[in-house]
């Protein structure tokens, strides 16, 4: 029956080709022109998964190098630092709250991609993977079969010539010495005591119809012999290919995705552990950065072109099911007729699509069926002719032919058996060389395990192993979320000496208009001379004339706490601060600073109350 293609084939086969050939049977062609033109048809979309991958690598590498708080990839921005634009317009408050919802969405993110690479992989593994394991196992188990009717073949066509070569010389001294068995007879008739015996037609139509037998097929039969030598031969190869390639890519591909799939829970449970428990308790940090990102990455790598290589064999198997199977085939074998043979790619074209055909056209070992009549003939005028001279004794007979006939008369018995096993072993030829006997094993391995599931389970590799890869990109383009151990719960950085604060922390209100600035008082040491040498100094530079355009960006540079005036008197340094306010709200708040310089032994201690 005509192959029904399943709609992942017809998907498949209607994949963007950019202008090229769809037409398969141009893989074989001897022209390179054509056959690189479908070649590159084939390729256009697993370029493109390709070509998209390396764009995002470079991305990537692109954001790495212009710096750590750069971009979607960024893994250390400080949201406190005057360097973030953020913290020109908004509180210190506001930016702690926009800084961690970056980082829970960037985590939510993350999780999500973990989750469905890892349902994606499983996919795989269990419906894709799986079934194409099947489906090996049916190709190779069709294989098999067709080795052992080949060597069944090979049997048949030794036992075939061993014989007939037998019968062949057997029959070549009949005919010799047909004309001499009995010298006494007179144009074939003798006269027997009595008993007229004329054995001349019987005779001449046995000996006619000996030579009809002509060389009995011994050459042809050589031929199919041969034919069915190089055929388990190339056969043989391919099953030896298929199994040393079976018996371990399954349980590599299996054994690299395990190791995927670990790594994917370990980075999910990572940033998990790092939302839900102490940011600052990080212990798988360096595993994290010198095994978990190089090795996941590394087989997302891989996976994105392996995705690749499973289309690319996708749309060249579904373009081998489409339309007819079988006129695939026989054109990309008839471009092998030279290689071949005209007998073998006869017989192979004949076994593709010889059944399903109607009417069945002629087959080109139909040698043996017509070689069935010609047994059968010279069976019966042998049969003709010893019943003639069976009507005598065989002693009387050589009596009056004046020569023993009983050898000549026994050869003949014996080679009317032999007839009879040629007949046997020539039916045995025919039934070996059936239609069905090889084109059901053909069908079995295109239609029911390449065509279909065949097909579909490539399907569903390709596209579960880029779903699982687009997700693990967007894991490692998302670092953010687990690179970053700082970030805890609310994206606050939780070591405070890393990432100090720029400005004071606002504090409790107080009655009427101002407020006070809590938390610790802040000391520091007097090593560092050259930083408050730079703060004396641009204190004192606000003190000078300045025009209003730069006294306008300078106070929107300082933001909503005022600016500091200076004043020193002569026996010690004090500095009163007092912020010019123009309105008290929320985002705008005064406050009195003192600040008192001593000198003692270990240098100057500045004191911020």
């Amino acid at each position: 029956t005509p192959f029904d293609p399943p709609s992942t084939v017809e998907a498949m086969r209607g994949a963007p080709r950019a202008g090229h050939s769809n037409d398969i049977s141009l893989i074989a062609s001897s022209e390179d022109t054509y056959s690189n033109d479908y070649m590159y048809g084939v390729a256009f979309v697993p370029s493109v998964v390709a070509l998209v991958f390396c764009v995002w690598i470079a991305g990537l590498i692109m954001l790495r190098c212009c710096g750590a708080s750069i971009g979607c990839t960024a893994t250390s921005k400080d949201p406190y630092s005057s360097s973030n634009n953020l913290s020109r317009y908004m509180s210190r408050e506001d930016q702690i709250i926009q800084w961690g919802k970056k980082i829970f969405r960037a985590r939510l993110c993350f999780l999500t991609c973990g989750v469905m690479a890892a349902v994606a992989i499983m996919v795989m593994i269990a419906d894709g993977l799986a079934g194409l394991n099947d489906v090996t196992s049916g190709f190779d188990s069709n294989l098999q079969i067709l080795i052992d009717l080949l060597e069944e073949g090979q049997f048949r066509v030794n036992d075939y010539l061993n014989y007939v070569e037998t019968v062949v010389s057997e029959r070549d001294q009949i005919l010799s010495a047909a004309s001499t068995w009995c010298p006494n007879a007179n144009d074939g008739i003798i006269d027997v005591n009595g008993v007229t015996v004329d054995y001349s037609l019987t005779l001449g139509n046995f000996t006619e119809d000996l030579n009809l037998l002509g060389d009995m097929l011994l050459p042809a039969t050589s031929k199919v012999g041969n034919n069915f030598i190089d055929a388990q031969d190339e056969t043989e190869e391919v099953q030896t290919d298929l199994e040393d390639t079976a018996s371990w890519w399954f349980y590599f591909v299996i054994a690299f995705y395990s190791i995927f799939l670990l790594l994917d829970a370990y980075m999910i449970v990572s940033v998990l552990s790092s939302y839900l428990s102490d940011p600052n308790v990080n212990p798988f940090r360096n595993i994290q950065t010198s095994v978990a990102l190089p090795v996941f990455s590394f087989m997302a790598y891989l996976s994105w072109f392996l995705s690749a290589s499973f289309i690319f064999l996708g749309i060249l198997s579904a373009d081998m099911c489409s339309d007819d199977p079988e006129l695939n085939v026989v054109n990309i074998i008839t471009e092998k007729e030279l290689e071949w043979g005209q007998f073998l790619f006869e017989q192979v074209k004949f076994f593709v699509q010889g059944c399903s055909l109607s009417p069945i056209p002629e087959k080109p070992t139909q040698f043996y069926d017509d070689f069935l009549p010609a047994l059968d003939m010279a069976s019966e005028s042998g049969f003709n002719f010893l019943t003639d001279v069976a009507v005598v004794d065989e002693e009387n007979l050589s009596i009056s032919c004046g020569a023993d006939v009983s050898s000549f008369i026994d050869s003949v018995v014996t080679f009317q058996q032999m007839l009879t096993g040629t007949e046997t072993r020539t039916e045995g030829m025919v039934e070996l060389l059936y239609c069905s006997n090889f084109n059901t094993i053909y069908v079995d391995m295109l239609h029911n395990n390449i065509c279909n599931p065949g097909v579909s389970d490539v399907a569903i590799i390709s596209f579960s192993l880029i779903s699982a890869t687009v997700c693990a990109m967007v894991m490692i383009t998302m670092r953010l979320s687990w690179n970053d151990e700082g970030a805890g719960k609310n994206g606050i950085p939780s070591d405070k000496s890393e990432k100090p604060s720029r400005s004071p922390s606002p504090g409790a209100a107080v009655p009427g208009t101002a407020a006070v600035v809590g938390g610790a008082a802040i000391s520091r040491s007097a090593s560092d001379e050259t930083e408050k040498q730079n703060q004396e100094s641009n204190l004192e530079s606000e003190q000078r004339p300045t025009d209003p355009a730069r006294s306008s960006l300078k106070k929107e540079k300082l933001g909503t706490f005022g600016r500091f005036k200076r004043k020193k008197k002569k026996n010690e340094d004090v500095e009163e601060v007092a912020p010019e306010v123009d309105e008290v709200n929320e985002n705008n708040l005064s406050f009195d600073v003192s600040v008192e310089e001593s000198t003692g032994q270990d240098g100057v201690e500045t004191k911020v109350l």
